[in-house]
Parts: C-alpha cells; sequence; structure tokens
C-alpha cells in the first residue's frame, strides 16, 4: 500500500486506468485490471517523462513481486499475478510510435527482471487496429510470456472475462458484483489513506472512472 506514497506512481494512476490486486484471478493470483482504451496517452506523454514513468512502473512491479511473495507462502505454491487489459477504446493515439517506445522499456522488464511474476494475461475487447499494437509489441517479449497472452475480439470478450475472474473481483462494468471500489481492496492497496481529491483523480475517463471515490463494503 505504501506504494501510492511515491509522487510518480500516484500520477501514473491518474493517466492510466488501473486498479492493483483488486482481489484475485481464477486462477488464485492477484488480479490487475487495466482499461488500456481509456488511457490518455497525449496528456501522459506531455506530463510524466519516461525516466519518472519508468521509475513508477519499476516500484510497481516490485509492490507487485511482494504481494505475490506473501501470497504464495500463504498459499504453499507459486501465485502469479493475473492481468486483464481491456482494449475498448483503442485509438491512434495509443498506438503512436512515441508511446510505445517509451513504455518498452517497462513492458520488458518482466522479462528481465520478474520472470515468474506474470501468470497470465487476457486482452479483451481487442479491435483490428490491435494487431498493429501487438506486431510492434510482440518481438520485444520472450516466447515463455508470449505464450502466457491470449486475445480475444469484442465478441468473445464477455464470456473471456467471466472466466477469467470471478464475479466478486469484477467491476459492475465487467459483469461483476463490486459497484465501487471494495472496502478490503481499498485497504490493501493504500487507496483508503488517499484525500478524497486523490481517490477521485484514480482511473479517469473510462469505464472505470468515479471507481474509486467511495469504497463499499
Amino acid at each position: 500500500g505504501k506504494v501510492l506514497d511515491e509522487t510518480e506512481v500516484l500520477k501514473l494512476l491518474t493517466l492510466c486506468p488501473m486498479l492493483l490486486s483488486h482481489r484475485t484471478g481464477g486462477k488464485g493470483g492477484p488480479l490487475t485490471l487495466i482499461h488500456v482504451g481509456g488511457f490518455d496517452a497525449s496528456r501522459w506523454y506531455a506530463t510524466q517523462s519516461a525516466a519518472q514513468f519508468e521509475a513508477a512502473g519499476l516500484m510497481l512491479l516490485e509492490a507487485a513481486l511482494a504481494n505475490c511473495d506473501r501470497a504464495s507462502v500463504e498459499a504453499g505454491r507459486l501465485v502469479r499475478r493475473e492481468i486483464l487489459l481491456d482494449y475498448d477504446g483503442l485509438a491512434l493515439s495509443h498506438v503512436a510510435p512515441r508511446v510505445l517506445l517509451r513504455q518498452r522499456p517497462l513492458l520488458t522488464l518482466p522479462d528481465r527482471w520478474y520472470p515468474e511474476l506474470v501468470g497470465r494475461v487476457a486482452c479483451v475487447n481487442a479491435p483490428s487496429l490491435f494487431a498493429a499494437v501487438y506486431r510492434v509489441v510482440h518481438p520485444w517479449l520472450s516466447d515463455e510470456l508470449r505464450a502466457r497472452i491470449e486475445v480475444h475480439a469484442p465478441a468473445t470478450s464477455a464470456a473471456a472475462v467471466e472466466a477469467f475472474a470471478p464475479r466478486a473481483s469484477r467491476p459492475a462494468v465487467y459483469g461483476g458484483s463490486c459497484e465501487r471500489l471494495p472496502d478490503d481492496v481499498a485497504e490493501h492497496t493504500g487507496i483508503a489513506r488517499l484525500e478524497p481529491s486523490e481517490r477521485a483523480a484514480l482511473t479517469p475517463g473510462s469505464k472505470l472512472a468515479g471507481y474509486c471515490s467511495a469504497a463499499l463494503s
């Protein structure tokens, strides 16, 4: 939870609609959910430098690894992070070369330093434009990591999301039972310690807008 005390981490979470450790995925690993199509790439590029972005991402990865380590000890088995990426709303601004190249160092970190962190990734609501993104990113990833990635077109995404994580782990917009950020998630991630204005600024301009503003049990 202390990772949110870092200025650049908090800034990144106000630019990229991201939920960290939102309970668990279908395999029991911590669930990360990112609405990629709601990411304000232009604003991010203008307000957070490459060095600041990489530093924030590294801190998030370190926190994620520590979280998985604790979960592995409790479960008595290796627990990996489960990542749901929603590409609904993907636009040309998201695939601009300057944007992808700035993201590259962070996208390659799991392969280089955290090979056991990522258990599986589901890319849902992937439009035809997604193919252009994946053509660029594909060579940056190892064969092992690529094998953990599944891609779903809009027509099959609802079923894929339902299979990926239990209903109690999903926001209502993804067919789950969480109308607002649950208290246990707010406490675990440190969001509960943020000021109301800081919470309101999280996950802006996306399907998850306002989701973190108020916690419900």
